[in-house]
């Protein structure tokens, strides 16, 4: 299982994104190229604190759906609700210009690859470790590059 913190994995998400074309179509789901450069930013803001939301995690999303998740489990492609604070069709960050909302996400990276302290607890998963939260956001950049075909 990959992680967002292993330099390797990290070049291949940032070569990954590079691929992405403006006009690129998804594979499945309802977000178009841009949305999901702002809706996987926003995962990553989760991350390094700059989105705060409130922790909804339950026994089973805490310990069995979290540990299945950092093991790898690939999440159903169209299945899984995204939460309102990083869902671009509600409270997330909109889509502005291609290129920068490209560029944008790459710095959010470098910012919580770069960042140090206690991280922030996650809505669904509770308290996350820097490690844990580094196979989270590449498991997610994974997810949405693949919708993509990149």
């Amino acid at each position: 299982m990959g992680s967002i913190l292993n330099k390797k994995d990290h070049e291949e998400i940032k070569l990954r994104v590079a691929d992405l074309k403006r006009d690129d179509l998804p594979l499945w789901g309802k977000m178009n190229v841009g949305e999901m450069l702002c809706h996987t930013a926003d995962q990553v803001k989760l991350a390094t604190g700059e989105i705060q939301v409130e922790d909804r995690s339950k026994f089973m999303t805490r310990t069995v759906l979290k540990r299945l998740i950092l093991m790898g489990m690939k999440a159903p492609k169209g299945k899984v609700e995204t939460l309102a604070e990083v869902n671009p069709h509600k409270q997330g960050s909109k889509p502005v210009n291609f290129e920068s909302d490209r560029d944008y996400l790459l710095r959010k990276i470098d910012d919580f690859i770069a960042a140090s302290g206690d991280t922030p607890v996650h809505p669904l998963f509770g308290k996350l470790t820097k490690k844990q939260w580094g196979k989270l956001i590449y498991t997610h950049l994974d997810h949405h590059l693949s919708q993509f075909g990149s």
